[in-house]
């Protein structure tokens, strides 16, 4: 078993400039046989090929790992192949369930529960780069708790309880002209991120109480900047090709995290994302000035 796992290939499409000098050439052989997985028999089927060299059975790795449950990567850049189990994540009501374990005299929280595929908290280095379950309570008075999971193994990463700030109103309806004051804030947190950006993305995940037209009104606040401007999540730029193998963008994600509505006055908690290592978070509040509004102070609340 040791000779023939040591025997596997690479099937990841290598460009020929990678794998080696045209002078570097070996003899292989066309090899049939069967190849059992848990008892369930599967083919090596085109592209793949089974190949025989000095006594030794050559598979592409690739058919090793699709049939195994696992993960295979590989940077043409690092030259560096990565082969890693395939995660299971714990369902949503299983989520929820372990959050409200943690008010169990409350019986009037309305649960909600969100997965995040890429979790960034500058606060808790143990969630970077990680699926969570974000998990909110919400109470009848307006106050929350928000509980953080380890979406694999369901471990409680973070709890916080949010008092309702100040004297709870009805959003504006001023929210397109609102968050694009939050947004263009978020842009400008930290300069280093947006040089040289080919685009702008803004996720509408946590933007709440939009009316007809404020999202229009949110990219259109952005168009000065001379770059692509969009409506777009992490996972819909990844499946777009616009996110690189180390989660790295070439352009920005402008993301809101949280938002509390107050007395004349509206908190926006949000980040600009470049790469999971490169992001800066804000809090921002935003005054009413007459009819309109207008950013009363942005707080920086991490660099990484």
């Amino acid at each position: 078993m040791k000779k023939f796992i040591s025997g596997l290939v690479l099937g990841l499409g290598i460009s020929a400039a990678s794998v080696g000098y045209a002078s570097d050439t070996v003899q292989m052989y066309l090899f049939n046989a069967r190849y059992m997985f848990n008892g369930e028999e599967k083919i090596v089927e085109d592209p793949y090929k089974s190949l025989n060299y000095e006594g030794h059975i050559y598979l592409p790795i690739r058919f090793i790992a699709e049939n195994t449950g696992l993960q295979v990567n590989y940077d043409e850049l690092l030259q560096t192949v990565s082969v890693k189990a395939s995660p299971v994540y714990i369902s949503k009501s299983s989520a929820i369930t372990l959050a409200k374990s943690t008010d169990k005299l409350n019986n009037d929280v309305r649960w909600e529960a969100q997965f995040i595929d890429i979790h960034r908290n500058d606060s808790n280095s143990q969630l970077m780069d990680r699926a969570v379950w974000k998990v909110n309570g919400l109470y009848p008075a307006s106050n929350k708790t928000i509980v953080t999971l380890d979406a694999e193994t369901g471990e409680q990463f973070s709890l916080t309880k949010l008092e309702a700030w100040g004297e709870v109103i009805p959003p504006t309806p001023d929210m397109g002209l609102v968050y694009g004051l939050a947004v263009n804030a978020l842009l400008k947190s930290d300069p280093g991120l947006t040089r040289e950006m080919k685009y702008i993305a803004v996720d509408p995940t946590g933007l709440k109480d939009l009316g007809e037209g404020d999202m229009e009104e949110i990219l259109q606040s952005l168009n000065g900047n001379g770059v692509l401007v969009m409506k777009a999540s992490f996972d819909e730029l990844k499946a777009k090709g616009m996110v690189r193998d180390v989660n790295a963008l070439e352009g920005v994600l402008l993301i809101v995290e949280k938002v509390v509505y107050a007395k004349d006055s509206i908190l926006i908690d949000g980040y600009i994302f470049k790469t999971g290592l490169a992001a800066a978070s804000s809090r921002i509040t935003i005054q009413r000035d007459g009819e309109g509004w207008r950013i009363s102070s942005v707080q920086g609340r991490g660099v990484s």
